[in-house]
C-alpha cells in the first residue's frame, strides 16, 4: 500500500500524493497497522502532521492496542510525541497488556520523551497488567538517567510487579550497577525479596554480576539471605560457575557449605554444572568435598553423572570418596 510505505519511509511528497488521490488515511495494512502508527514509529513528524490534518484518528490503535503515541514513545521520538499530544492523543492510553506510552519510553531509556510525557500528565507509576511500572522497565534496561527522571517525578522506588520483583531486582538481574546505586540512594530496600524469596543480591549472583554484588553488599545486603527453597546467593553464583562472584561473596562472609532445603550445597551445584574453577574456589575456602544432598548424591556423583571429567579430577584430588553411593537408583 503506497500510503503505508510513504508513512513508514517518511516520504512526505509521496504521502501527500497518496492522500490527494483518495487513499484512506485510517486504513490498515496486512499487519493491522495504520499509516499514522508507521509514521510515529519512524519519528516522521511532518508526515504525522500531514496525516492528522487529513483526518487520521490520533489514537487509532493496532490489534495489540498500540497507539501512535506509544509507537513514537517506543522510539524516543520526542518531537512526534509532542505533535500527537498537541493533537489530542490520550497520554496514558494503554495497550492490551497494560503498557502505557510512558512505559514504552522507559523501556528504551528515552529520557527526553519520558520528560515530555510526564509534563503532559502521564501517571508516573501507572503499571502494566503484570504490575511492572515505568521505573521497573527503566531499571531492567539499566537506563540510569531515565530512572533519575522518574524518581524525581515521584515514582515509588520499591513498587513491585505482581511477582514481587522490585525495580532494584530488575536492575540487579541485568547487572546495572549505576542503576542499582541510583535506586539505593533513593531509598530502595536492599533486601526486599520477590514472592519466591529471591533478593536483589541473589539475582545479581545468579547472573555473575560481581560489581553489582559488591554494590549491594556495601549497602547492607545480607550475604546468606536465602530464597524460599533455601538457595543462597552463593549457590546462585555457583550454579552459573561465576567464580569471581563466588569469591566476592565468600570474602564478605558467605557460609561455604550452607545448603538448600534439599541438601544441595554450593559445591554440589558447581559440580553439577561442571564448573571446575568454581569448584576449586569453594574447596580452597573449606567446602566439604563429600557433603551430600538429602538423596545421598555427592558433588562427585553429580559431576560424574554430567560427564564433567575435569571437575571429577578436581574433586578426587581433594579427597572425594570414589565409591560413595547415593540413596536412589537410576
Amino acid at each position: 500500500m503506497a500510503l503505508h510505505k510513504a508513512a513508514r519511509d517518511g516520504n512526505l511528497s509521496a504521502l501527500q500524493h497518496a492522500i490527494k488521490r483518495g487513499d484512506d488515511v485510517n486504513s490498515v495494512n496486512e499487519d493491522g497497522i495504520t499509516p499514522l502508527i508507521l509514521a510515529a514509529l519512524g519519528g516522521h513528524t511532518d508526515s504525522i502532521r500531514e496525516l492528522l490534518s487529513s483526518g487520521a484518528v490520533v489514537d487509532l490503535a493496532n490489534k495489540d492496542g498500540c497507539t501512535p503515541l506509544m509507537a513514537a514513545a517506543f522510539g524516543g521520538h520526542t518531537d512526534s510525541i509532542r505533535e500527537l499530544l498537541s493533537s489530542g492523543a490520550v497520554v496514558d492510553l494503554a495497550a492490551k497488556d497494560g503498557c502505557t506510552p510512558l512505559m514504552a519510553a522507559a523501556f528504551g531509556g528515552h529520557t527526553d520523551s519520558i520528560r515530555e510525557l510526564l509534563s503532559s500528565g502521564a501517571v508516573v507509576d501507572l503499571a502494566a497488567k503484570d504490575g511492572r511500572t515505568p521505573l521497573y522497565v527503566a531499571a531492567f534496561g539499566g537506563h540510569t538517567d531515565s530512572i533519575r527522571e522518574l524518581l524525581s517525578s515521584g515514582a515509588v522506588v520499591d513498587l513491585a510487579a505482581k511477582d514481587g520483583c522490585t525495580p532494584l531486582m530488575a536492575a540487579a538481574f541485568g547487572g546495572h550497577t549505576d542503576s542499582i546505586r541510583e535506586l539505593l540512594s533513593s531509598g530502595a530496600v536492599v533486601d526486599l525479596a520477590a514472592k519466591d524469596g529471591r533478593t536483589p543480591l541473589y539475582v545479581a549472583a545468579f547472573g555473575g554480576h560481581t560489581d553489582s554484588i559488591r554494590e549491594l553488599l556495601s549497602s547492607g545486603a545480607v550475604v546468606d539471605l536465602a530464597a524460599k527453597d533455601g538457595c543462597t546467593p552463593l549457590m546462585a553464583a555457583a550454579f552459573g560457575g561465576h567464580t569471581d562472584s563466588i569469591r566476592e561473596l565468600l570474602s564478605s562472609g558467605a557460609v561455604v557449605d550452607l545448603a538448600a532445603k534439599d541438601g544441595r550445597t554450593p559445591l554440589y551445584v558447581a559440580a553439577f554444572g561442571g564448573h571446575t574453577d568454581s569448584i576449586r574456589e569453594l574447596l580452597s575456602s573449606g567446602a566439604v568435598v563429600d557433603l551430600a544432598a538429602k538423596d545421598g548424591r555427592t558433588p562427585l556423583y553429580v559431576a560424574a553423572f554430567g560427564g564433567h571429567t575435569d571437575s571429577i579430577r578436581e574433586l578426587l584430588s581433594s579427597g572425594a570418596v570414589v565409591d560413595l553411593a547415593d540413596k536412589v537408583s537410576i
